[in-house]
């Protein structure tokens, strides 16, 4: 429930999303990986804590992520070159946010960026 009390009005950020979500948060940039072949990686480990992360692809090859180690062009979530993002947010996308994500690409050497969002 949010802080209505004008004694403690939010000042910052931070302020703003312990009122909005009762936790600290802080940002992780690139917690696993950098770059990204034709064999697949573990993106992001199993983290709990994790309330949301993106994925931003910044080579010329499509990428493919998943739960699963397995992950292909076939059995994968798309992110489309030069610039395609994913987003995974806690209150949208549940418990999987969380849990441990693949990535392949479809070239070797492929670049990406990522952040993701934990309870601090």
């Amino acid at each position: 429930m949010p802080n209505r009390d004008p004694a403690t009005r939010i000042k910052t950020l931070d302020d703003y999303l312990l009122d909005r979500f009762g936790v600290r948060t802080r940002a992780v940039r690139n917690p696993e990986i950098t770059s990204v072949g034709t064999t697949a990686l573990a993106l992001l480990r199993n983290n709990p804590s994790r309330l949301a992360f993106t994925v931003c692809n910044l080579s010329a090859n499509v990428m493919y992520m998943s739960l699963d180690r397995d992950v292909s062009s076939s059995k994968g979530i798309p992110i489309a070159a030069s610039g395609g993002i994913r987003t995974f947010l806690a209150n949208e996308d549940f418990q999987m946010v969380g849990w441990g994500w693949w990535i392949v690409a479809a070239g070797s050497s492929s670049a990406l960026y990522v952040v993701e969002v934990v309870i601090s």
